[in-house]
């Protein structure tokens, strides 16, 4: 009874706040980061640093304490980058980068030009032509995967893995019937891998013509921006909020990874909540967590936790933001199922408020930073938005493309919710 009562006396409060959320703030925040001085918030031309610096003052404006001297907790980490011009030409077909061609995360510089050897359905479902093939030497040339038509469950798993060179091409070209998707990796091959949307690639291509350089960083130093309000109450009780601040970099000198669904919108919302609570000192201490390395594996909320501020048994629970661009369709809450009776909350406060059309809970998955918090025994739950945009992973998710759709709402109930929980 008293928390519902607690629920309705500040629901008043907080309708007549006009400083909830700042939507002028929010799109700023986020046209910033997405920018082309941030790099893609990767670690070409030091974008996660960059990016880092431009928090740790948003931190300061909205009166954050730091635990240490130090905004950052600093943490290593071995990225492969492309940093340099590149070129892609398809016989004598330049082509785009980032809209008619990626780069694996894994490969390797290559330069020069070389025959096309196209491995297609005619050869993988023909056991003498596959032997046949497999005797062949490419060491000087690329090999196209070409899946189309495959049914066979076999064949299928033979042309998925041959992103893994089992032939010992210079390298592989493998043909996308899906929208082009990047990523971000800590390890390295030694033969290079160009994925191609089937469209840019002519059937009757014969020769690549390549121009790019890798190069893998060994234990290069990244961090995390740590920062909080103190507990009018409860000072040594502590609910944590957290967003990853980085993203996929460039690949190459001219294009870059935006990133503004993801993340730039969740660390938009994580400074609008530090601005809420310096100016609305909340009863237990309100930690604010942006991480950097989590596309890479997770890396800078999993060195949190070994490397806490405070001890990981005073937080009442953590919340994760990741991908709240566009909640259209509502939000997903992971960990909803194990942690039942937060979910339940969650649920009622926007049945109640009518926030927004849709309430979804998962399970456990290790898809974002509130895994390393769950695995130490945190309670730890991540949002994530579900809308109309496609938009990921790719060049087309940019601050110009992200619809914004209810994020005062979600915001809102992340408030309520954290209000209820002190």
């Amino acid at each position: 009874m008293y928390r519902i009562i607690f629920f309705f006396v500040f629901s008043f409060f907080l309708a007549s706040s006009a400083s909830a959320q700042d939507s002028a703030y929010t799109r700023s925040v986020i046209e910033k980061l997405t920018s082309n001085e941030f790099s893609g918030r990767g670690y070409v031309d030091s974008g996660h640093v960059k990016a880092a610096k431009f928090i740790a003052g948003e931190f300061e404006k909205a009166g954050l304490k730091k635990f240490s001297d130090s905004w950052f907790q600093n943490f290593k980490l071995s990225p492969t980058i492309f940093p340099a011009e590149m070129e892609v030409r398809i016989d004598k077909k330049l082509l785009i980068p980032g809209k008619d061609y990626l780069v694996d995360a894994q490969s390797a510089s290559v330069n020069g030009s070389y025959k096309l050897i196209w491995l297609t359905k005619k050869i993988v479902s023909d056991k003498k032509k596959l032997e046949k093939f497999a005797k062949g030497n490419y060491s000087k040339c690329f090999i196209v995967v070409d899946a189309q038509d495959i049914e066979d469950k076999e064949q299928k798993e033979l042309m998925q893995q041959m992103v893994f060179n089992p032939f010992k091409a210079m390298g592989i070209v493998m043909i996308k019937d899906s929208k082009l998707t990047w990523t971000v990796s800590q390890k390295q091959f030694d033969y290079a891998v160009i994925e191609i949307p089937r469209d840019k690639m002519d059937s009757k291509a014969k020769k690549i013509s390549l121009n790019i350089k890798a190069e893998h960083l060994y234990k290069i130093e990244s961090q995390n921006v740590i920062g909080f309000i103190p507990g009018k109450e409860q000072p040594d009780s502590f609910i944590v909020i957290s967003a990853h601040y980085d993203h996929l970099g460039k690949m190459g000198a001219n294009t870059y990874f935006p990133g503004a669904n993801d993340n730039a919108s969740g660390t938009s919302m994580l400074l609008n909540f530090a601005k809420y609570f310096g100016e609305h000192p909340p009863k237990c201490s309100v930690v604010f967590i942006a991480f950097s390395g989590e596309e890479i594996g997770l890396l800078g909320s999993s060195y949190y936790v070994l490397h806490p501020a405070f001890p990981l048994k005073q937080i009442k629970i953590q919340i994760n933001i990741d991908i709240i661009g566009d909640a259209g369709d509502g939000i997903t809450v992971v960990n909803g199922k194990p942690f039942e009776k937060e979910f339940a909350l969650l649920t009622k406060i926007n049945e109640e408020k009518k926030y927004l059309p849709n309430i979804q809970k998962r399970g456990e998955a290790a898809n974002s930073d509130h895994y390393p918090f769950y695995n130490k025994g945190v309670k730890a739950i991540f949002i994530y938005s579900r809308g109309k945009s496609t938009a990921y992973h790719d060049i087309n998710d940019n601050n110009k493309n992200l619809p914004l759709v209810n994020y005062k709402d979600c915001f809102q109930l992340i408030r309520d919710f954290i209000l209820l929980e002190q």
